[in-house]
């Protein structure tokens, strides 16, 4: 009654053509679940959620920065005036340092844009518009060292 694996037909080594196509498949199924996941994420930062904010992204691990600290990021936008968030965000963040965002190694080199940097300790939030945009951009960092 005990038969090997052979004589019944396993196909269970990676090499088996036939399994390729489901690894395949559940490798993609993955990338799309958590692509669809972090299109609706919740802002983790524990930085204030703008009012009105449309769905962000969150970022699922902590990204080295050049800077060479590591943050989360959580990214969201709103219809709302530059400045009406601005004055939000100095309200929510009382205490944190401002400099123009245009100042930051982030965007300074490759983007001019109007708005402000906020940071608390090592973490911060970039409120921003370019020229043109219809909408104020908010990126939240919580970072660590």
């Amino acid at each position: 009654m005990n038969q090997t694996n052979q004589e019944l037909g396993d196909q269970s080594t990676p090499t088996t053509p036939l399994r390729w196509p489901s690894i395949v498949c559940a490798g993609l199924l993955a990338v799309i679940t958590v692509a669809v996941n972090a299109a609706n994420a919740v802002n983790t930062t524990g930085l204030p959620d703008y009012p009105g904010a449309t769905p962000g992204t969150m970022d699922g691990v902590y990204r080295s920065l050049p800077s060479g600290v590591s943050c989360i990021h959580y990214m969201t936008d709103t219809p709302d005036d530059l400045g009406k968030v601005q004055i939000w965000f100095r309200g929510h963040m009382a205490g944190a340092r401002e400099t123009p965002v245009n100042s930051d190694h982030l965007y300074g080199g490759i983007f001019k844009l109007d708005g402000i940097k906020l940071q608390q300790g090592r973490d911060f939030a970039n409120i921003y518009r370019s020229a043109g945009a219809k909408s104020t951009s908010i990126e939240l960092f919580k970072c660590k060292s």
